[in-house]
């Protein structure tokens, strides 16, 4: 009880602390800040939108009620703009408190859905600048463990991870919580079914709490199991939007629009067999948006082409989920066809390309099991270490080879000629140790922020420890004083940097500003890959500077300054590129390994065709097949 009672007391001064905090923020600050946050949240959904085929109409009937006037229940109109409208008006922004629980089954379009509501929030604020429109922030639920983490304090993360903010924007971590605490900002929460059971009681509690506290929330997930609707029942103001299963009236509608020409005949025949038989299995496949997208991708020229739609009943598929699997199928076989490609030679090398593609998919799919996401940090963990080692160490041997040989063609070769292979000796070495510990590492950044206090203490510490102490030895034993004074700003040099090994070694600028992004699902996957790359660079350029810097001095002693520069770039290129390496160059070398007749193809482009194809869509930092029934057929087919 104690507990309690100081729990609620340490809220509520952190309550009042930002009531002050608000006071004291000045009107016009606040809006510059929700207009900068609004960006960047439509920047988000842009680049998010295509890879999950979003359309303003689906063949989805929505149905919600309200305890006055407005009653949808039995009009159940289709899922279209004005819909969303009324959504957005009638339960989004109407006064009082507001939970929209988004609920369909799978397949339904409750992602589509709510990211339509969302884009609609986004409208409203910059066409016509509603102060009542929220800005809205999406967050993955399952990411979130409201055990260990506030709601409020994932929304403030996640705002303050928004992909482009800069420092200049004036988004602090006060005034992001502030944002969320008075209702500026509205979170969008999917996939409450995708959290452990254990942990959804004590996310509506958060959800509720939020709410209480004036924060608009949107929640997708499933009904419960035999109809049941548990997970809803523990919201305290919810309003429930239904996605109701597709009738067959509505998926004949759909599936005869836009088709003319001599297409038309064909889904004209398909369209008259679901009326007369509306209890076949096909058209009891056929009700979700899943499926009656599927089987119009899988049939783009029934007009002209051999295969016409109704072959599925044809060729004895007597059960939805047997149609389901074919239609999977088409769907793969459109996706990574030839047409189009002209030239026996460039469709024979693209053919071969795309099965490669398709069978290390399959391998993925093999590999995730019964999960969903695809974190492309954790696939070389999958790959045989021995192969990442010997690919690693080729990656940075060949670099260190060819300083070694430029730098000795130019400024002589050394006595013995044989220690120029001294330094690709040690990049190998090194390398070999560093995999095994480096494919355990987690994507990340740099956010440079200026060195901390904590940064220019350590740089003090190396400055005064290394420095002088060496310094003060090159002084007794060769009498030089600009030897000490080279050797101490060479320690300066590299305790500032951290010696460019960013993650490998705590303190300087790089350890300092190196942010790891698995915590951040509003990050795309190709630009948390990205930016890994482009830290271990940064790293290794660091690092080489570094050495350089401590290796040229050295050289003042034996006349060879030159030598220490070859032998610095090389040893420094070494520690910083190994020390500071991420996931993303082991994916880069990684590969599958399995048996069959298509050879393995590279991770990378192929994570890329496939949410180029709409086969992956990308959710937060991870990827995902865009249908569980996918990711089964694939696991089948391998």
């Amino acid at each position: 009880m104690a507990g309690h009672i100081s729990g609620n007391v340490v809220q509520a001064g952190v309550v009042e602390s930002v009531t002050v905090v608000a006071a004291a923020r000045p009107r016009d600050e606040v809006e510059a800040v929700l207009e900068v946050v609004a960006g960047l949240s439509g920047d988000l959904w842009q680049r998010t939108s295509h890879t999950w085929e979003i359309h303003p109409e689906a063949p989805v009937r929505v149905s919600w009620s309200r305890d006055d006037e407005l009653s949808v229940e039995d009009e159940r109109p289709l899922l279209s703009e004005p819909v969303i409208t009324r959504l957005y008006e009638d339960l989004f922004v109407r006064e009082g408190l507001r939970q929209v629980i988004l609920v369909g089954e799978a397949g339904a379009g409750k992602s589509s859905a709510m990211h339509l509501l969302y884009k609609k929030a986004l409208d409203e604020r910059a066409d016509k600048g509603d102060p009542r429109a929220p800005v809205p922030l999406w967050l993955t639920m399952s990411d979130w463990d409201p055990a260990s983490l506030d709601l409020t304090a994932y929304a403030v993360r996640e705002l303050l991870s928004l992909p482009g903010l800069r420092r200049r924007d004036g988004l602090t971590r006060r005034m992001a919580e502030l944002l969320v605490r008075r209702g500026r900002i509205a979170l969008f929460l999917d996939g409450l079914d995708e959290m452990p059971t254990g942990l959804r009681a004590k996310a509506a509690a958060q959800v509720n709490r939020a709410t209480h506290g004036g924060t608009r929330v949107v929640v997708s997930t499933r009904p419960g199991k035999r109809g049941g609707d548990k997970d809803i029942e523990r919201f305290r103001w919810p309003e429930v939007v239904r996605l109701n299963p597709v009738d067959v009236p509505t998926a004949v509608e759909f599936l005869l629009h836009k088709q003319t020409g001599q297409d038309r005949p064909a889904w004209r025949e398909l369209a008259d067999y679901l009326t007369a038989n509306p209890d076949s299995a096909l058209a009891k496949a056929l009700r979700t948006p899943l499926t009656i997208n599927l089987i119009r991708h899988a049939f783009p020229h029934a007009g002209s082409s051999q295969e016409k739609p109704l072959d599925l009943v044809r060729d004895g598929l007597d059960t939805p989920a047997k149609i389901t699997t074919r239609l999977m199928g088409l769907f793969l076989d459109r996706a990574y066809s030839t047409e189009g490609v002209t030239g026996r030679f460039r469709r024979a090398r693209k053919t071969a390309q795309h099965a490669r593609e398709r069978a290390t998919l399959a391998w993925l799919a093999r590999r995730l099991g019964a999960k969903r996401d695809i974190a492309w940090w954790r696939i070389p963990l999958e790959v045989e270490v021995e192969s990442l080692r010997v690919k690693s160490a080729l990656l940075v041997a060949v670099p260190v080879l060819a300083v070694v040989l430029a730098g000795s063609a130019v400024f002589g070769w050394p006595e013995p000629w044989g220690l120029a292979a001294v330094p690709v000796g040690v990049a190998c070495l090194v390398t070999f140790r560093i995999v095994p510990r480096a494919v355990l590492r987690a994507p990340a950044t740099l956010a440079w922020t200026g060195p901390s206090p904590a940064d220019l203490r350590h740089t003090t510490r190396v400055w005064l420890l290394g420095g002088l102490l060496f310094g003060g030895m090159a002084v007794v034993s060769s009498g030089n004083w600009w030897a000490m004074v080279a050797i101490a700003g060479m320690f300066v040099v590299m305790g500032l940097l951290g010696a460019g090994y960013g993650q490998g070694v705590s303190g300087g600028l790089l350890g300092s500003a190196t942010r790891d992004l698995t915590d951040s699902p509003s990050v795309t996957p190709h630009n948390a890959f990205r930016a890994d790359r482009r830290r271990t660079v940064v790293a290794a350029a660091v690092g080489a500077v570094a050495a350089c810097a401590m290796c040229a001095p050295l050289g003042l002693f034996d006349d060879s300054v030159a030598s220490g520069l070859v032998w610095g770039v090389g040893m420094g290129f070494t520690g910083g590129w190994v020390s500071g390496l991420g996931p993303a160059w082991l994916l880069v070398v990684a590969r599958p390994s399995f048996k069959g007749p298509a050879r393995p193809y590279r991770f990378t482009p192929t994570l890329r065709s496939a949410l180029d194809k709409q086969v992956l869509r990308q959710a937060g930092l991870v990827y995902q097949f865009r249908h569980a029934e996918l990711q089964v057929y694939l696991q089948r087919s391998g």
